[in-house]
C-alpha cells in the first residue's frame, strides 16, 4: 500500500466510516471448480459496495477513484486511491489475471476483470468482507 506523506486525517475518517458501513449481503452465487468438483461461492457485487460504502465515506470527507494501467512487462492493474478533504491519500493496486485468449469479446472480457479488480482492491482498502469465507475450498 501507498499512502501520502501523513495519513493521520485520513486514517481518522477511515476509522469513522468503517464504523458505519454496513455488512453486505452476498447473495451472487456462482459454480467454481475445485479439485474435488464445483463449489457454490457467494459475493456481494460492485454495486452492493458501492451502494454500501458511498454514504459513509462521503459523510467522513473521504471518496476513492479507480484507474487501469499496464506495466512495463504489459501486466495490467487496478489502482484504488482512497482521498480525504485533507489531500492525504492512500492507495492500493491489483493484478488483473487476464486469460492469454480473450476470447469472443475481448472488451467485455476486461471489463469484467476490471470490476472485479475494482471491487477486490475497494473492499482490501476499506476492510469490507464482501463475500463469504472459502479458504478451505481446494
Amino acid at each position: 500500500m501507498k499512502t501520502s506523506e501523513q495519513i493521520n486525517e485520513i486514517a481518522a475518517a477511515l476509522a469513522k466510516a468503517q464504523g458505519e458501513i454496513e455488512n453486505m449481503t452476498a447473495d451472487i452465487a456462482v459454480n467454481i471448480p475445485t479439485k474435488s468438483g464445483p463449489k457454490k461461492y457467494k459475493y456481494a457485487d460492485y454495486g452492493q459496495m458501492r451502494n454500501a460504502v458511498k454514504g459513509p465515506l462521503s459523510k467522513n470527507n473521504l471518496s476513492y477513484i479507480h484507474n487501469v494501467f499496464s506495466d512495463a512487462d504489459k501486466n495490467f492493474w487496478v489502482l484504488t486511491r482512497l482521498m480525504h478533504s485533507s489531500g492525504q491519500w492512500m492507495e492500493s493496486e491489483y493484478p488483473l489475471f487476464l486469460p492469454q485468449d480473450m476470447g469472443y469479446n475481448p472488451t467485455q472480457t476486461m471489463g469484467g476483470f476490471t470490476t472485479y479488480g475494482k471491487r477486490y482492491s475497494l473492499g482490501m482498502l476499506l476492510g469490507l468482507a464482501s463475500e463469504e469465507d472459502n479458504d478451505a475450498v481446494q
